[in-house]
């Protein structure tokens, strides 16, 4: 975040809006994001576009002082005097709110986080727990923990714990969200398909009613997934190739390795959907793009080697390759 903001205020925006979008995109949870994001786009003279993350980061915490601020100055700049103002007492009273919480239980989220990432996960546990001690009423402390529970499977130990936070703050979009993610399919379905409805024009939730559904319901879930980023396009091309629909397919993968070219799944996905399609050339390429992926990939020795069998060429080395690295594969 820090590069993106630095980008922006020095006169960068563009540069700086890859970077914050990137940031906001891996933590949703934290509004600190949006409001650098939103004074980026405003840079960008997007005041639409950025009252409408700074909404998203308030529906995450209602009491982020600087989210109110950046509201108050579109509102300000569109001569909505009385709007401005109403945004201004609210960071006002959230100031006082914010410092007596924050300093309760920000430090110990902002441990566990690290304590996560380093792949620490008890200790991790441990810090957020004691946030949750200390300031019992903390949705921000619950989600966190919970979302760490759903990275190690722990989906039932999850589950409450969100549904409590969903009580303190109601509202929260990315609350709603990250309950869909510990419960069951048919539940998770339910509350995704409301949210969208709620909220039509959040893509965030129509790509994950899209994620959702793919494995279950390709034909519904096309209609949620987009070609805009690299997952969804991923998961639109797995619905294709389900629905046989292999040219689509293909387009769909392509996109996947464009917008990722360093992600393994995304050139299997294109060298596999390639070769259903016929296209033995583009199928080999495609798998010596995943190749080159930076790792020896046994599915990617089987699709290099099947697509050379298929275009009527010798592949004896790649199947001793195949052999070394998965012996069942050859």
């Amino acid at each position: 975040m820090a590069k993106g903001r630095a980008l922006a205020q020095l006169g960068h925006p563009e540069e700086g809006l890859e970077f914050l979008e990137t940031a906001l995109e891996l933590e949703a949870e934290d509004p600190d994001y949006h409001e650098a994001l939103a004074r980026c786009l405003l840079a960008l003279d997007r005041p639409d576009e950025a009252r409408r993350i700074l909404n998203l980061g308030l529906a995450v915490d209602g009491q982020h002082v600087l989210c109110w601020v950046a509201l108050g100055d579109i509102s300000r700049e569109r001569d909505d005097n009385r709007h401005a103002l109403q945004c201004y007492d609210e960071a006002v009273r959230a100031m006082d709110n914010q410092a007596r919480q924050r300093m309760r239980d920000l430090d110990w989220i902002e441990k566990g986080k690290i304590l996560l990432n380093a792949g620490m996960s008890s200790e991790a546990e441990r810090q957020y727990t004691n946030a949750l001690i200390a300031h019992p009423e903390s949705a921000r402390a619950r989600f966190r923990l919970a979302e760490m529970l759903l990275e190690l499977d722990r989906n039932e130990q999850a589950l409450p714990l969100i549904e409590n936070a969903l009580e303190l703050q109601p509202g929260s979009r990315a609350g709603r969200l990250l309950l869909a993610r510990a419960q069951e399919w048919d539940a998770a379905r339910e509350t995704l398909a409301a949210l969208q409805t709620e909220f039509p024009d959040d893509q965030s939730i129509k790509r994950s009613l899209g994620l959702h559904l793919a494995p279950r319901e390709p034909e519904a879930a096309l209609e949620c997934l987009s070609l805009g980023d690299w997952n969804s396009a991923l998961a639109r091309c797995g619905c294709l190739r389900a629905l046989e629909r292999l040219e689509e397919a293909v387009v769909a993968a392509e996109a996947a390795t464009a917008l990722a070219p360093d992600r393994l799944e995304a050139w299997l996905a294109l060298g596999w959907s390639a070769l259903e399609a016929g296209a033995t050339e583009h199928a080999s390429e495609a798998f010596d793009g995943a190749l080159g992926c930076g790792v020896t990939d046994a599915e990617a020795l089987a699709g290099k080697a099947a697509a050379l069998k298929a275009a009527g060429k010798p592949a004896d080395k790649l199947h001793h390759l195949l052999a070394e690295a998965e012996p069942e594969l050859a």
